[in-house]
């Protein structure tokens, strides 16, 4: 995963590069610990794209990490288009599945979107029939 252009002292938004499957480590920009404490101490952690690809057992560790330090410190928020009984298929190691699962679902607020993706509706390539 990398970090994003979004961000200031308040939130960190994170985004997995696209058929990487690995962990954040590569990515992180001088040290390992450092970054997970940048992460830790964020007011509104931003996930998105959560499950377009796998999560290695490597970038199980790391989220599951990043999810473990936050906890009860700050608000994470996860923007995925995969339903969350599938996020077990997300993550390889399945004890990890089991926590991080339990650290984001149960004391979650969930907002389901319906309709159209926006980028289709605003798109001048997009035919309408209206």
């Amino acid at each position: 995963m990398k970090k994003r252009g979004n961000e200031d002292a308040h939130s960190t938004q994170i985004r997995q590069p696209s058929g990487e499957a690995g962990g954040i480590s590569r990515e992180a920009g001088g040290s390992y610990p450092a970054f997970l404490t940048r992460l830790e101490r964020t007011d509104m952690l931003i996930i998105d794209d959560w499950g377009m690809y796998p999560l290695d057992a490597e970038a199980a560790r790391d989220i599951f990490e990043i999810l473990e330090d936050r906890a009860d410190r700050g608000s994470t928020l996860i923007v995925s288009q995969i339903p969350i009984e599938n996020w077990y298929d997300i993550i390889a190691v399945p004890t990890i599945a089991d926590a991080v699962l339990d650290r984001l679902v149960h004391n979650a607020y969930r907002i389901a979107l319906t309709g159209e993706s926006m980028r289709k509706k605003l798109s001048p390539l997009t035919e309408t029939n209206d």
